[in-house]
């Protein structure tokens, strides 16, 4: 099937071929926002990550690095509350 058939087809077709047509090329769109989203969203993880591990390597001690105030992104709160209990 060549691309013109397929847009003859799409162009001629009836009411339910245009709706399915445009509802998945809708979802596409949707789909790929996702993904752009969740990799934008994992970058930010990854670089709130790699300052969380050099002030985590900069303390002397788990209260020493307890005790200093940075900003906890939410992957290592978890660890964080790890370390407060083991204290």
């Amino acid at each position: 099937m060549e691309f013109n058939d397929f847009v003859n087809a799409v162009l001629h077709g009836g009411t339910i071929t245009l709706s399915i047509f445009i509802l998945l090329v809708v979802l596409s769109v949707v789909t790929w926002g996702i993904i752009i989203g969740k990799f934008v969203q994992l970058r930010k993880e990854d670089q709130n990550s790699g300052k969380f591990v050099k002030v985590f390597n900069k303390a002397k001690s788990l209260k020493n690095f307890l005790s200093t105030n940075h900003k906890r992104a939410p992957v290592d709160y978890d660890l964080g509350i790890l370390f407060e209990e083991i204290l």
